[in-house]
């Protein structure tokens, strides 16, 4: 395995700062792979044009950022007033309102 710049031997840090993989060589690599897909996103993604991809992208990560900002803070609120139970009252009425919603856009969607 090649060394890096640093003299560790990390061959991602060769291969980013140097370049030193070119075409028809190989190497190996001790790396994670993370694959991530936004829910519903591929079946979106069928129905977009092309040029609207990155704005639909950036609206369903923006709105997964700020579930994951407003929802413990907000549950930490029913909590604070309602006492331990206030996690399970946050969780039914967030599944409440996400299947209202699902049901309004049941009825909501042209057959």
């Amino acid at each position: 395995m090649p060394t890096s710049i640093e003299g560790e031997p990390r061959a991602w840090k060769t291969v980013y700062w140097t370049g030193s993989i070119r075409r028809g060589e190989a190497t190996t690599l001790s790396a994670a792979l993370w694959y991530c897909d936004l829910r519903g996103f591929t079946r979106l993604s069928d129905r977009l044009e092309p040029d609207q991809m990155v704005a639909a992208s950036s609206s369903l990560m923006l709105a997964y950022g700020l579930g994951a900002i407003l929802g413990p803070v907000t549950v930490g609120q029913a909590m604070q007033h309602l006492g331990p139970p206030g996690y399970f009252v946050y969780l039914a009425a967030a599944h409440l309102l996400i299947g209202l919603f699902a049901l309004w856009r049941m009825i909501r969607r042209p057959t």
